[in-house]
């Protein structure tokens, strides 16, 4: 009877929060405050949130194995999420924003983008920062390589 009145409490939703989500590419970004910066624009802007729970992360867009970003997706799939905030798209990945949303919707999470960039950017523009982002996540990985490679050599 409770439940066709729409008046049975659903616990499921007891245990959901709404996630914001912060990312910088560097600890240098991180220390001059704009991650802190990312995270108090969300809890200034968004008055709807339910039970946030903030993670903050330091790491590349590119790279697709980031700790809080695998734990926040695990949330997802355990029915923890109602809602994940986000100032930009790439803050939440730089490459395959599209199947995390698609991936989220499905377990019925909404990816809410806060900052609608205002000055739109034109597709050459974010080719060429797509591409230097590459470059620069390319060029780091082979420099790490060189020089734990530099250091097999010190110890032989």
């Amino acid at each position: 009877y409770l439940d066709e009145k729409g008046l049975l409490l659903d616990d499921t939703d007891l245990e959901k929060h709404d996630y914001i989500y912060a990312r910088v590419s560097s600890q240098k970004q991180a220390s001059s405050g704009d991650l802190d910066r990312q995270v108090l624009f969300l809890i200034e802007h968004c008055s709807e949130l339910q039970k946030p729970i903030i993670i903050k992360e330091v790491g590349s867009g590119l790279n697709d194995k980031r700790p809080k970003l695998e734990q926040l997706l695990e949330n997802v799939m355990h029915g923890k999420v109602n809602n994940i905030y986000i100032t930009y798209k790439d803050r939440l990945t730089r490459f395959g924003y599209h199947y995390l949303e698609t991936i989220c919707g499905h377990y019925g999470v909404r990816i809410i983008v806060v900052k609608d960039m205002e000055q739109r950017k034109s597709i050459e523009q974010e080719l060429a920062e797509d591409l230097m982002n590459l470059i620069a996540s390319f060029s780091g990985k082979l420099y790490g390589l060189r020089s734990k490679g530099i250091q097999k050599l010190g110890k032989e």
